[in-house]
């Protein structure tokens, strides 16, 4: 059976509009289309359980050491939640900062490490018997810095009284407490 001319553009026609559409379709619908996340998924790469992490100075004397009962590191933006973290921060050998809180969470590099829900702080003053408590929510801490500060309540608690305040930025090496705001005192005399 021979075709004629006018079938076989027919034919030429019907395969050329195929062609077109195929090439149309698979430009228009392929990857490119497909919806894709605008950021990498927050999802864990590795954890620890029960993990100590203790800072050395030149000398190999501790600097701080960071435990916590457990540890998240998230690859996304290079931060790690903790559960339960427990600071120690040490000062000349003598004295430190023991930090407890709830969850923290450790910003990129471990420069900075916010402590999250209760928090409490605690000054170890070897030499002298004395020190004292402070308790506050939400800390940031700068370890290499020896610098805290909170917007929050807190409430400093020590031998001589109670003092309550709004935010509170504490130079830990220097043991020097700038309090921000709403500060109140209940002080007893030393000679009673």
């Amino acid at each position: 059976m021979q075709l004629g001319s006018n079938s076989r553009v027919l034919i030429l026609f019907a395969l050329a509009v195929a062609a077109f559409l195929s090439w149309w379709l698979s430009s228009n619908t392929g990857p490119s289309f497909i919806p894709r996340a605008e950021k990498e998924r927050h999802d864990p790469d590795y954890y620890l359980i029960n993990f100590e992490l203790t800072t050395m100075d030149d000398n190999g004397i501790p600097r701080h050491k960071l435990s916590a009962d457990n540890m998240f590191h998230y690859p996304d933006d290079d931060t790690a939640s903790l559960e339960k973290p427990y600071m120690v921060i040490y000062h000349n050998g003598v004295d430190s900062w023991d930090i407890r809180a709830e969850r923290g969470l450790v910003s990129e590099k471990g420069k900075s490490i916010l402590l999250e829900g209760e928090v409490f702080i605690k000054q170890i003053d070897k030499l002298s018997d004395r020190g004292l408590e402070i308790i506050t929510s939400d800390l940031r801490v700068r370890p290499e810095d020896e610098f805290a500060s909170t917007e929050q309540p807190i409430i400093i608690k020590d031998h001589y009284g109670v003092t309550e305040a709004v935010g509170m930025q504490a130079n830990l090496k220097e043991r020097r407490l700038q309090l921000m705001s709403q500060v109140k005192g209940n002080y007893q005399s030393l000679y009673d």
